[in-house]
């Protein structure tokens, strides 16, 4: 938690840093919840609190600054209306992941996921990183399509010349029937 020399944030201040606050605090919020799912017997809200920052500090890169932030959004309607349809995705997402062999991993992949929307695009440079990754899979890819659009071509040739094989035959065949109309004539 910040000490009181730091100035409180205004709402403004909020708005504008608004999706890293809502990533962080997200974060928390599973942490923390996960820390009340226990039930641990004797603990006050404080402690829950600072045991569900323990568990953040411990399994995220960064450790959480936003306990400020938190502590704000945590009764708001709009938050509570958010937290509870990320629980929905989470819940779906678990029934997907227990199905398959990732357990927790599958979770954490979700919230990616969902919170990409929201997060910057790829950089020059890690675009250019993925093209050069993708460009031998790609050559393959490339390389397939043109041989296979290449029989189509031959089909396609062999088809309109059998076709036209069949018209000519037609052709000989009225203006054999024309003939003899005109030797009966």
């Amino acid at each position: 938690m910040k000490c009181s020399d730091y100035p409180t944030r205004t709402l403004q201040s909020l708005g504008g840093r608004w999706d890293f606050i809502k990533e962080q605090v997200s974060k928390f919020a599973r942490h923390h919840r996960q820390i009340l799912l226990e039930h641990r017997s004797g603990d006050a809200p404080c402690d829950e609190v600072a045991a569900g920052i323990v568990r953040y500090n411990s399994l995220e890169k960064r450790p959480f600054a936003m306990a400020h932030c938190w502590a704000v959004l945590k009764k708001k309607p709009k938050w509570l209306n958010l937290l509870e349809t990320r629980i929905a995705g989470d819940s779906t997402a678990q029934a997907v992941d227990d199905t398959s062999e990732g357990g927790a991993e599958g979770t954490e992949s979700h919230d990616s996921e969902s919170s990409r929307g929201t997060k910057r695009p790829m950089g020059r440079d890690a675009a250019k990183a993925s093209r050069k990754r993708g460009s031998t899979t790609s050559y393959t890819q490339s390389s397939e399509y043109v041989s296979k659009m290449s029989d189509m071509c031959l089909q396609r040739t062999s088809f309109w010349k059998d076709s036209d094989d069949r018209a000519n035959e037609r052709l000989d065949k009225l203006m054999e029937i024309e003939a003899e109309h005109l030797e009966i004539e």
